[in-house]
C-alpha cells in the first residue's frame, strides 16, 4: 500500500523534519556511507525501512522510505545552499555567519548534532570546486577522512533500536525560535547603536572642523580691523 502513496507535492511539519532528522543522525555511518557495493546499498535500504517504521509508529502520515529519503536530501540540499547564501554574504559584507531566513529545523540540526554539518557539504565556494593538496589528496577526501576520525557519533557495535529516539517536544521548537528571534534583536540592537555611534563622531569632527574654520574667520577679521586702524592713524599723522 505504501507503493502507491504519491511522492510529489509532499507537505511535512516541522515536528515531522525534526524527527526524521534525529532518526537519520542515529544511523548516519550507513545512511551517509559513499559505497556503491550490493552489500552497503543492501544496508542503506534496510535501514530506511526501520527508520520509516519507525517514523509511521509516531503517529505522523504514512510516508514511504523513498518519501523519506527524499525529505532527508532536501534538508540537506537547503542546508548547503543556506551555508554558501551565508558565506557569500560574510565575504561581501563581514556580516556575521547567521541565517537570514530563520529554519527550525536547520537550527535544530546546527544546535544539537552539529556533526551532521559536515554531512551537509562544507564547501568554501560558490562553484565547489576542491583543489588536490600537495600529496595529491583532494580537500573532499581530506575533509570526509577528518569527520570520520573526529567524533564518534554512532556505536555500530550495539543494536540499532528506533524507538529509543524521542521526538523533539514543541517547547523545545519554540525555545530554538525565542533564543533565534533574541539573537536576532541583539544583533539589531548592537548594529543600531553601532550606526549611531559613527553618526555622532561624524557630527562631532564636523563641529570640531566648523570651529576651527570659523576661528580662522575670526582671526582674519581681527587682523583686517587693526590693519585698517593702523592705515587710520597712519593717514591721520600726514595731516
Amino acid at each position: 500500500m505504501n507503493d502507491i502513496i504519491n511522492d510529489t507535492k509532499v507537505h511535512y511539519s516541522e515536528q515531522e523534519k525534526l524527527f526524521l532528522v534525529q532518526l537519520v543522525c542515529e544511523s548516519k555511518d550507513i545512511i551517509e556511507n559513499k559505497k556503491t557495493d550490493s552489500m552497503t546499498l543492501r544496508d542503506k535500504n534496510q535501514r530506511w525501512k526501520e527508520i520509516c517504521e519507525a517514523y509511521c509508529h509516531q503517529g505522523f502520515k504514512t510516508r514511504t522510505p523513498k518519501q523519506l529519503k527524499k525529505l532527508w536530501e532536501n534538508i540537506k540540499q537547503r542546508r548547503r545552499k543556506m551555508t554558501l547564501v551565508q558565506r557569500q554574504r560574510h565575504s561581501l559584507t563581514g556580516d556575521p555567519l547567521t541565517n537570514a531566513s530563520y529554519d527550525p529545523v536547520i537550527e535544530f540540526v546546527d544546535r544539537e548534532v552539529p556533526i551532521v554539518e559536515s554531512l551537509l557539504g562544507n564547501s568554501n565556494s560558490s562553484n565547489h570546486v576542491f583543489q588536490k593538496t600537495n600529496n595529491g589528496e583532494s580537500n573532499m577526501e581530506k575533509m570526509n577522512a577528518e569527520s570520520d576520525n573526529s567524533i564518534e557519533f554512532f556505536d555500530v557495535t550495539k543494536k540499532y533500536k528506533v524507538n529509543n529516539v524521542s521526538t523533539p517536544h514543541p517547547s523545545q521548537i519554540r525555545k530554538l525560535q525565542s533564543s533565534r528571534q533574541a539573537t536576532l534583536v541583539e544583533e539589531e540592537i548592537q548594529l543600531r547603536i553601532q550606526k549611531l555611534e559613527e553618526a555622532i563622531q561624524q557630527q562631532r569632527e564636523l563641529h570640531n572642523k566648523r570651529m576651527q574654520i570659523a576661528e580662522a574667520e575670526y582671526k582674519t577679521a581681527v587682523l583686517k580691523l587693526l590693519e585698517a586702524e593702523e592705515q587710520a592713524q597712519h593717514r591721520a599723522n600726514k595731516l
